[in-house]
């Protein structure tokens, strides 16, 4: 539904006479973005920031520690669901500390994985810059689920060398907010647009 919503502020932005418009998003806003640009493929938009967007990829939760404790979740998810209660809500912790619905669970972190920013990313067509945190999937804080960010700064990096539009930007000693570092990304960031 997100594409609802980037929709409207699009026609709002361009109803006020903005033509060069970019999208940039933190965390889920940041997956938002992404999934935006890679479905819609908006030509409003001449580019995107994408700061600390989480992987939601069942396939790569598989090979990680607590992929026995998100199982348990996701089993229970799948019950409420045939079961005919998807509104179950229900409290998780894997891949973050969520209060979700059972058909969400499994919509967002499922095997479809229609959220997976690595498989996402390719089909974005406009400038792309990508910023992580070099602490996100290293040291576990709020809103900062290892899961999420476990080997993604590498992934993305990988899709940088491949791509033209893919920009990606580490953040030095940056946790999920960039505490400390914000004017550094600041920096980096309209940098990047400036070049642009």
């Amino acid at each position: 539904d997100c594409r609802y919503d980037w929709d409207a502020w699009l026609n709002f932005a361009q109803e006020a006479g903005y033509r060069r418009i970019a999208l940039w998003g933190h965390s889920l806003g940041a997956v938002k973005s992404i999934y935006y640009m890679a479905t819609e493929q908006d030509s409003r938009v001449k580019l995107v920031i994408a700061s600390s967007p989480p992987r939601f990829s069942y396939s790569a939760y598989r090979g990680m520690d607590e992929w026995d404790a998100y199982k348990v979740q996701y089993d229970q998810a799948k019950k409420h669901v045939e079961a005919g209660h998807p509104e179950a809500l229900m409290e998780v912790a894997h891949p973050s500390a969520n209060l979700l619905t059972a058909s969400v669970f499994l919509d967002k972190y499922g095997p479809e994985e229609k959220y997976d920013v690595v498989k996402l990313i390719p089909n974005v067509k406009v400038p792309l810059l990508v910023t992580i945190g070099s602490k996100e999937g290293v040291v576990r804080g709020a809103a900062n689920s290892l899961m999420g960010f476990s080997g993604l700064a590498g992934e993305v990096e990988k899709l940088s060398g491949e791509s033209d539009h893919l920009t990606f930007a580490p953040i030095p000693e940056g946790d999920h907010f960039y505490t400390g570092q914000s004017d550094h990304a600041w920096k980096l960031i309209s940098g990047w647009m400036e070049k642009l």
